[in-house]
């Protein structure tokens, strides 16, 4: 998983960088979008779709995320 933002997003239209659009993008299921409960459950999905890609590039492990996540 790439990062998402860059310079050319701009280019990718409304809605791009929405909830919903980004899961479905990296194949996690959408149910009721704007419900909290599933909101929740997405971002907790897409946290591991991320962490899960920077373990297998090397860039760290899930547990280094929560590490910098924790500091707030």
């Amino acid at each position: 998983m790439a990062v998402e933002r860059s310079s050319g997003d701009a280019d990718r239209g409304p809605g791009y960088h929405a909830l919903s659009a980004a899961a479905t993008r990296f194949g996690v299921p959408v149910e009721q979008a704007h419900h909290a409960l599933d909101d929740a459950f997405m971002t907790a999905e897409l946290f591991l779709v991320a962490a899960n890609t920077l373990e297998a590039r090397g860039l760290g492990s899930i547990r280094d995320l929560l590490r910098i996540t924790a500091r707030g």
